[in-house]
């Protein structure tokens, strides 16, 4: 692995960030669907509880404290920076 290699706890914390990201992107047909079959509200409680479960995940890889972190792709980003960019509403 070189220097410019993510870790595997850089690439959990990475692919734990995108479903964040993922959950919170709006999805205009699934919106639809769930219109359509009379569950839009139960979608969205259902949506909120697997954020807070992501959310509240611990990285079960080793933080090797000789790797250098980089975190330069978005393992940085906060719940409040996403919810800062987005536009519209969520989901």
């Amino acid at each position: 692995m070189t220097s410019e290699d993510p870790s595997q706890y850089e690439k959990w914390d990475r692919g734990k960030t995108l479903m964040l990201e993922s959950l919170h992107k709006p999805d205009d047909r699934l919106r639809g669907c769930a219109h359509n079959q009379k569950c839009y509200h139960e979608l969205l409680e259902i949506r909120q509880q697997v954020i807070e479960m992501v959310q509240n995940m611990s990285n079960p890889r080793d933080l090797d404290a000789s790797t250098p972190q980089s975190y330069e792709y978005a393992a940085h980003i906060t719940l409040s920076d996403i919810a800062r960019f987005q536009r519209g509403s969520s989901l």
